[in-house]
């Protein structure tokens, strides 16, 4: 061998040698180095239903659940910052206090051309103050839509405390005309509450008329009323204060509670009928708001648990025996423990004949009095009696203490509000209130869904009106707080509403895979409250090298039951490609390169005398050592130190599927995360 060629050789094998150890980061190694996982995009929350509660199983008691505080006036509103809020609430109006008004309250009601009507009982235009609570005499205000999705407030009214009336808590209700008609609780003749009358006046003002005063305290008349309904005749009907003394173990100077009609006496006024005044030997006193009428023109209503009396709250119905009187009839006398306490607000009607409401505690659980509040049914027995059945009990985490009644929509589930619960934080960590739906499960029970949580801060808090539903199928209610930075940093209440959602839920949210193999997830869209529009869906957070995709990207829901999608992430595997080694500079590369390669021309040299003495071993010689170069560059990691013939790097990764539905001002968006672990 001649000595240009041993130092080709030796040029060869040195250029190899560097190759091999220069790279100690081989490709099948690259594949395998866990980069950093994408860090959780923040997303909304799912709206997740609760189990449905029985009759005969009280809440038992779990570490998640809230323990109820004492509530007060004032500990429920906390000064926090207000949040942007996204989803299924909007908040139509905010109230400033002056000259709009304050702490909405009795709910709401709409007119035929989809205009709201309701009523604070203070702020307004005038500054009045009845026992230290209200500050401003209240307003009856109107919202219309302004066509760019948004909506114009009007103050119809603001009252001024004196023979006007002041204090309207009760809301306001519609006649056949169009006209208003509400209570409040102070002014008057007698400073003890007033029946108004709003009416259009022809120059897009309204008129204010006092259909009643209420007589003085401590006097049989009824006084301190709070809203009304009508009856298929055009009388008024109301509960009230006053009445008889002595309720509370015969502790004078607390009063019963009243019952009374107002009747049009044909002169374009009204006379007041005091129909039923509670006594101390009743089962229960104090009726609270929210009358309801039957068919027979009988009355129902409900008292609260009072201090003083064994009765936890009663339903009593009120019917006309002849001659202008009336009978009372206690139909449930609650317990004070799983079957409820203290209902604190009225009724509803099926279409059935059953009735229907809440009370704020009870029902078992953690919550102080018993538990954390119900939703009850009361049906005829068949015998003249009535047997209640505790449809759900709150736990505390999904809501608790529901002082509000109760709304029907046409499929027969159920809307209402806790004042307290949810995920917000109020009054000492107690939450903000939630608004919730009850839908029969077709075995029997029902199933709760929270449908929006409140968070305390721009979208309000304590919701503690009655709800009304709309003709889209959204609920609008209000909030006594919340809702900015007025009424001392409080927020001074909301009209929000709260349209038809859905939600998203992995069946099962783990997969782990090796480099070029499909991860698969089944992914449930389900419709809240019985929405059936379409849902565009997206997948984020696939790691280098693979794809994530959605099968199908959108889906129509039909208002109830829920659609499976699939989720896929095809991972890509490893390769390798005659590029730079990773790892190797490519100054390095390139001198082991010139050392390898200038090695060729030995093999040639050597070849022209090899090749003539053995020329079949010459060339099975020469296939193996280029077959050795190519393997010795691929196990030193032939590839560049791009991406390019790598695979999907291992690891553990957090992928987000989105959920969206946009039309107009509505934008739904929810989440749900995965994890993709891969070898």
């Amino acid at each position: 061998m001649k000595p240009a060629q041993v130092i080709c050789i030796s040029l060869m094998l040195a250029g190899t040698l560097l190759l091999a150890q220069t790279d100690r980061f081989p490709l099948s190694h690259q594949a395998n180095v866990a980069p950093v996982a994408e860090q959780e995009r923040s997303g909304l929350t799912t709206n997740f239903p609760e189990i449905p509660q029985g009759a005969s199983s009280p809440q038992t008691r779990t570490a998640e659940a809230d323990v109820r505080p004492a509530l007060s006036t004032h500990s429920r509103h906390l000064r926090v910052k207000p949040q942007v809020q996204t989803g299924p609430e909007q908040v139509l109006y905010a109230f400033q206090g002056s000259p709009d008004g304050a702490s909405p309250s009795g709910g709401l009601i709409f007119d035929s051309k989809g205009n709201l009507y309701g009523a604070t009982p203070s702020g307004g235009s005038t500054s009045c103050r009845y026992n230290g609570d209200y500050t401003g005499c209240g307003m009856v205000f109107e919202l219309t839509p302004d066509g760019s999705g948004g909506w114009t407030e009007s103050v119809l009214y603001s009252f001024q405390g004196s023979s006007d009336g002041g204090n309207p808590d009760g809301g306001v209700i519609f006649d056949h005309s169009g006209n208003l008609y509400g209570t409040t609780g102070y002014g008057g003749a007698n400073n003890t509450g007033t029946v108004f009358e709003l009416s259009p006046n022809g120059s897009g003002g309204w008129t204010e008329t006092v259909l009643y005063s209420f007589g003085k305290y401590y006097s049989d008349d009824a006084n301190q009323p709070k809203g009304l309904i009508f009856d298929q005749k055009g009388n008024l009907y109301g509960a009230a204060g006053g009445g008889a003394d002595g309720c509370g173990r015969g502790q004078m100077g607390v009063y019963c509670g009243t019952v009374f009609e107002l009747s049009p006496n044909g002169s374009g006024g009204w006379t007041e009928t005091v129909i039923y005044t509670f006594q101390p030997t009743d089962a229960g006193w104090g009726p609270n708001s929210g009358l309801v009428l039957d068919q027979a023109g009988n009355v129902y209503g409900t008292t609260g648990a009072t201090v003083g009396s064994d009765a936890g709250g009663t339903v009593f119905e009120l019917s006309p025996n002849g001659g202008g009187a009336w009978k009372v009839s206690f139909l449930y006398t609650f317990q004070g423990g799983n079957d409820g306490v203290d209902p604190y607000a009225g009724m509803i009607f099926d279409q059935a004949g059953n009735l229907y409401g809440t009370t704020s505690d009870g029902g078992g659980g953690a919550c102080a009095a018993g538990g954390c509040g119900t939703v009850f049914e009361l049906t005829p027995n068949g015998s003249g009696g009535w047997t209640e059945s505790v449809l759900y009990a709150f736990s505390g985490t999904g809501g608790y203490l529901p002082e509000t009644g109760l709304i029907f929509d046409q499929a027969g589930n159920l809307y209402g509000t806790t004042e307290a619960g949810g995920v917000g934080v109020c009054s000492e960590s107690s939450g903000c209130g939630v608004v919730f739906e009850l839908s029969p499960n077709g075995s029997g029970g029902w199933t709760k869904t929270v449908l929006y949580s409140f968070k305390g801060g721009n979208d309000g808090e304590s919701p503690d009106s009655v709800l009304v539903l709309g003709q889209s199928g959204g609920v609008y209610g209000e909030t006594g707080a919340g809702g900015g930075t007025g009424c001392d940093g409080y927020g001074c209440g909301t009209v929000f509403e709260v349209g038809e959602d859905f939600s998203l839920g992995a069946s099962s949210s783990n997969a782990s895979v090796m480099p070029g193999e499909t991860a698969k997830y089944t992914v449930n869209v389900a419709p809240i409250g019985g929405f059936d529009q379409t849902v565009t869906l997206s997948c984020a957070g696939a790691p280098a090298m693979s794809t994530c995709s959605v099968s199908p990207s959108s889906v129509k829901l039909s208002g109830s039951g829920s659609t499976p999608v699939t989720v896929s992430v095809a991972t890509t595997g490893s390769s390798a490609a005659l590029m730079y080694p990773g790892g190797i500079a490519p100054t390095n590369m390139r001198i082991a390169l010139w050392l390898a390669f200038s090695g060729l021309p030995g093999i040639i040299m050597l070849a022209s005398g090899v090749r003539r003495r053995h020329g079949g071993a010459f060339y099975g010689l020469l296939l193996v050592c280029i077959l050795l170069l190519i393997t010795t560059w691929s196990a030193c990691g032939g590839g560049s130190s791009s991406d390019s013939g790598s695979g999907t790097p291992t690891g553990t990764y957090t992928l987000t599927v989105t959920g969206t539905y946009t039309a107009g001002s509505v934008n739904l968006v929810h989440s749900t995360k995965l994890t993709l672990v891969v070898q």
